[in-house]
């Protein structure tokens, strides 16, 4: 049915059943056009808008003002807006005493669209109605949109749903009055009975808006960056999971004023009867606001966030105090609960504090302190809770080498490393210095002592040009020669090194390569250019560097250094540790030794072996084989990878060195009787990394 030629209201359609009406565009049941009649006593049901708007009824025109009455429109259908009747572009429509039923829009406005128009839409039913899909859309009820002026009163607008607005929607620069309507049993995500968005407003006066609910916020009213009046309504048993009531949020500034608002739940936040939020400032007086409840949080009444207010009449700000202000005088609370049902302090009325912010002390420190510094990001000390902190260690020194961050619980290997503050904490970061001590002695003072090959000398500097090449930058790396390696001078200079350089996490390596040898009542000794340095007499000096010390000895006899005088085979770890432990148990004339905590040894030989020091054919150089093979295995001179390595972690240990150097001089040198020693059996403590 269409109106389009300008029919006045002596035009009339009464008493028709207009039914599965379908039109592609708008208006599946009756098109209005720029025209006035008067419809009423009707069915228009089962209607479709294919395409756009106006299921049952199409409004459109600044000349249409047609009188909608008595009519039952039910179960139609628009793909838009408007699922039973749409107002479009100035029209001025009297929508009174229909019912308004089932009736669906995938968009907006499942009984009734007003796009640019200001009708006047009073007492009817409006209910059960559905816009939106999968929780989208506007106005289930009524939507009103794009610069619309309705008055809307005395209507039942009940059972209705969709996204925002159960009830009513007010959106894009509209302004609706809203009167005498029961607007009860909405469901939407938020606004269950009302929504007012941005840049609109409403007068919202002596209303019954109750049992409305939502997902979200605003059971019975939700006013979002919204200048309204809520004037003289009952606001009751409506349900939110924030403000059960009424929700203010996001800049809004409403006055609420005489108001019931009672029996209305916040189910999982704050503000069972009202919740303000985001910047906003409401004027609220004489209302009565009683047995409200915040399930989960605070203010069964009020909940008024640390960036909103509350205003008196006159317009001054309430005081922040969790108590309904007693200056104020004229809103009256009872039996207002939060937290589950309690009646304490903030039932009524809560004002959200400022909380002081948590913070945290983060303080650190090197150790030794004058090794290197720490730099932080964010800069600071004191830091909020839940930020996070890098820590940088850098050395003073190139030599100054990172080794762990010490938390005072745990040991942490990351530089940088970063950290969350969830509490003070203390961060040391951890220096070490590598330092390299090498004897070689070819000529001795006793000239039946040489050897003929030099091969201790050029030893000692092909090891000490082996750790010029390690990772880390040695702090100190020298060698003793010949007639400089006297036993005082050696004692002296591992005693000095040892008091001036070391702290507790340096590493100090040690080599030797010379004559030496043990006997049952010595015990082991190396040959000094001048005299034998015993067991006691080198531990003794060795202790006095404060960390980790590798001892690697290339002399006949060494293994007596660690109480080994058989050849070793491969066998269990622990046996083998303690049978060198019970060997230094036992009752002999020598006390001190290297089976120390401390101390990573390798020995070339047992104690009752010698370790062979040659020339290979062509060539000017000699060297023992148990260095020949430690330097091969860390791939001396070429520097690059570490045939050591059999875990592939690059970085040789010093079980892996001794299985390197056994393998080698058993498979090359079948013949010689030379067994390698170690302590601890199974090390894997680094001696060569690149």
């Amino acid at each position: 049915m269409t109106f389009q030629s300008g029919e006045t209201n002596k035009a009339v359609l009464s008493g028709f059943t207009i039914q599965n009406g379908v039109a592609s565009d708008w208006g599946g049941g009756i098109i209005i056009t720029n025209s006035s009649p008067i419809v009423e006593n009707n069915v228009v049901r089962w209607n479709e808008a294919v395409n756009y708007h106006g299921g049952g009824v199409f409004i459109h025109g600044v000349n249409s003002s047609p009188k909608i009455r008595n009519n039952t429109i039910i179960e139609n259908k628009a793909q838009t807006s408007g699922g039973g009747i749409d107002l479009d572009d100035n029209s001025t429509a009297t929508i009174t005493k229909n019912i308004i039923k089932n009736n669906t829009a995938l968009q907006m406005g499942g009984g009734i669209c007003v796009v640019h128009s200001k009708p006047k839409i009073d007492n009817n039913q409006i209910i059960y109605n559905h816009s939106g899909i999968n929780g989208e859309g506007g106005g289930g009820g009524i939507n009103i949109c794009h610069y619309s002026f309705p008055t809307i009163t005395n209507n039942t607008i009940s059972n209705n749903t969709t996204g925002d607005g159960g009830g009513i929607i007010v959106v894009d620069n509209s302004n609706a009055t809203i009167t005498g309507n029961t607007i009860t049993y909405n469901t939407a995500s938020r606004g269950g009975g009302i929504i007012i968005h941005p840049l609109c407003s409403a007068s919202i006066e002596k209303n019954t808006i109750t049992n409305n609910t939502v997902v979200w916020d605003g059971g019975g009213i939700c006013l979002c960056t919204a200048s309204s009046t809520i004037q003289g309504n009952t606001i009751g048993n409506n349900e939110a999971a924030l403000g059960g009531g009424i929700v203010i949020r996001d800049e809004s500034n409403p006055i609420i004023t005489g108001n019931t608002i009672n029996n209305n739940t916040a189910k999982e936040g704050e503000g069972g009867g009202i919740w303000l939020f985001g910047k906003s400032s409401a004027t609220i007086f004489s209302n009565n606001i009683t047995n409200n409840k915040a399930l989960a949080n605070f203010g069964g009444g009020i909940f008024v966030s640390i960036d909103s207010s509350v205003k008196y009449s006159n317009g001054t700000l309430w005081p922040r105090n969790n108590v309904p202000p007693a200056t104020e005088g004229t809103n009256t609370y009872s039996n207002n609960t939060h937290e589950g049902g309690q009646r304490t302090l903030g039932a009524d009325v809560f004002f959200l504090s400022e909380e002081p912010v948590v913070q945290y002390t983060l303080t650190t420190s090197v150790s030794p302190s004058d090794r290197g510094y720490i730099t932080l990001n964010p800069d600071g000390g004191t830091y909020d809770a839940g930020t996070q902190v890098t820590l940088t260690a850098k050395g003073n020194n190139s030599y100054d080498i990172f080794a762990y961050w010490d938390t005072g619980t745990e040991y942490l290997y990351e530089n940088p490393v970063s950290i969350t503050m969830d509490g003070d904490k203390t961060m040391t970061a951890v220096f070490r210095h590598y330092q390299f001590l090498g004897v070689g002695i070819s000529d001795y003072q006793n000239d039946d002592l040489d050897f003929l090959n030099l091969g201790p000398t050029y030893s000692v500097q092909s090891m000490q040009d082996l750790y010029n090449h390690y990772k880390y930058e040695f702090n100190s790396n020298y060698i003793i020669e010949n007639s400089d390696a006297t036993k005082s001078y050696i004692l002296d200079k591992i005693k000095q090194d040892g008091m001036m350089y070391t702290e507790p996490e340096d590493i100090t390596f040690f080599y030797f390569a010379g004559h030496g040898g043990y006997n049952i009542n010595d015990g082991p000794w190396i040959d000094a250019y001048d005299y034998s340095i015993k067991m006691d007499d080198l531990v003794n000096s060795l202790n006095y560097h404060q960390g980790t010390v590798v001892v690697l000895l290339d002399s006949c006899g060494s293994g007596g250094f660690i109480g080994k005088g058989g050849q070793t085979d491969e066998f269990n770890s622990s046996v083998y540790n303690q049978e060198v432990i019970n060997a230094f148990n036992r009752k002999t004339i020598y006390r001190s030794n290297l089976v120390q905590p401390k101390y990573q040894v390798l020995t070339a030989c047992t104690s009752a072996q010698d370790a062979l020091f040659y020339s290979p054919i062509g060539s000017d150089e000699a060297w023992g084989v148990f260095t020949a093979y430690y330097r091969a295995g860390c791939d001396y001179p070429n520097y690059i990878s570490l045939p050591a390595d059999s875990n592939a972690d690059s970085a040789v240990s010093l079980h892996e060195a001794f299985l390197y150097i056994n393998d080698n001089t058993h498979n090359s040198l079948p013949s010689l009787d030379q067994d390698v020693q170690i302590y601890p059996y199974g090390s894997d403590f680094p001696v060569m990394e690149y």
